[in-house]
C-alpha cells in the first residue's frame, strides 16, 4: 500500500437518477479540489425508490451509465468508487452492483451484493431487499491498485464478519463499505459494526453512507465513517450531504500489522469460512 487522500461522498439519492447522477459530479468535483486521489460514494446512489422505480432505471454493466462513470474517473483522473448501481444482468436477474473505475477510466471492478438486508423490528423497521434484488453468488473480490488493495462490500455485509476475515485473507488493506444504512439500525451499530471491521482485520475502512429521506425508503442514517486499522476515526461525516477526506498513511497500516497478527494468523481451515 501506499499513502494517499481519499474523499468520500455523503449524500441523499431520490428517485432520479439524473439529479442523482448530477450531486455525485458535484461531490466528485468538490473531492477533487481537495486532492483526493480515490472517490468513493454511498450505495443506490443512482435511484432510490420502489422496487418498481429501482427495476425500470436498471442497467446493463457494462453501458450507458456505467460509460458516464468511466468517463468521470477519466476527465479527473481519479480513483472513482462511486457506489452501486442496479444491474440488470443478460440472465433477467437484478443485482446490487459496486463498480470501480481507474485513473484512465477503465472499470476495473464489479461485486454484486450477497447479504441483503431482511428487518422486521415490530413498531418500527420493515424492509426485505429480497423483494428488489436477487443475491450475488460471486466471492467478495479485493481490486488490486497501485494505492493498495480494496476489498469489497456493501452495507448489510457489514454484519457478516467472516465476509471481511476473507477479504483480508485476500490481501485487503482498506475495506469499502458503501452503504445505505437506516437511521434505526445506525443509530444503534453503525460506527461500531464499522470499528470492529477494522479492528478484527487490521485494515482501514472507507463507509459511505446515505443521509436524508427519500420515501418510500427508510431514512438514512449518514454518518459516513473514515477508520484507521487501529480502529481510529479519521474522520466522521454528521447527517447531511457532506465530502469527508483524510489521508490514508502506509505506516497507520503497517504499525497495525506489526503489534497485531491477527488478520494474517487464522488456521488455513477458516480462511474461506464464507
Amino acid at each position: 500500500m501506499k499513502s494517499f487522500k481519499v474523499a468520500l461522498l455523503q449524500m441523499q439519492a431520490t428517485k432520479d437518477p439524473l439529479n442523482n447522477m448530477q450531486n455525485l459530479q458535484k461531490g466528485v468535483q468538490r473531492a477533487v479540489n481537495l486532492g483526493a486521489d480515490v472517490v468513493c460514494g454511498p450505495e443506490l446512489f443512482y435511484i432510490l425508490g420502489n422496487a418498481t422505480q429501482i427495476r425500470d432505471q436498471a442497467t446493463p454493466i457494462p453501458g450507458p451509465v456505467s460509460d458516464r462513470l468511466s468517463e468521470m474517473a477519466r476527465r479527473n483522473h481519479i480513483y472513482l468508487f462511486p457506489g452501486t448501481l442496479p444491474e440488470l444482468a443478460e440472465n433477467g436477474a437484478l443485482y446490487n452492483t459496486l463498480v470501480m473505475f481507474d485513473p484512465e477510466g477503465h472499470w476495473i471492478g464489479r461485486y454484486r451484493k450477497r447479504h441483503l438486508f431482511w428487518v422486521d423490528i415490530p413498531g418500527g423497521l420493515q424492509q426485505d431487499e429480497r423483494k428488489f434484488f436477487d443475491p450475488g453468488t460471486e466471492e467478495p473480490s479485493v481490486i488490486k491498485t497501485p494505492l493498495g488493495n480494496f476489498g469489497t462490500s456493501i452495507c448489510y455485509d457489514l454484519r457478516f464478519s467472516e465476509h471481511y476475515r476473507f477479504l483480508a485473507m485476500e490481501g485487503a488493506e482498506i475495506h469499502l463499505i458503501s452503504s445505505a444504512f437506516t437511521k434505526m439500525t445506525g443509530q444503534a451499530h453503525w460506527k461500531i459494526l464499522c470499528q470492529a471491521r477494522a479492528i478484527e482485520t487490521l485494515c482501514f475502512v472507507l463507509a459511505p453512507n446515505q443521509t436524508g429521506h427519500t420515501k418510500p425508503a427508510p431514512e438514512m442514517y449518514g454518518h459516513s465513517l473514515i477508520i484507521d486499522p487501529w480502529g481510529r476515526i479519521l474522520q466522521e461525516a454528521g447527517a447531511g450531504d457532506e465530502v469527508i477526506v483524510a489521508d490514508l498513511e502506509e505506516s497507520s497500516l503497517m504499525d497495525a500489522r506489526r503489534r497485531l497478527k491477527g488478520s494474517l494468523s487464522r488456521r488455513d481451515e477458516t480462511r474461506r469460512g464464507l
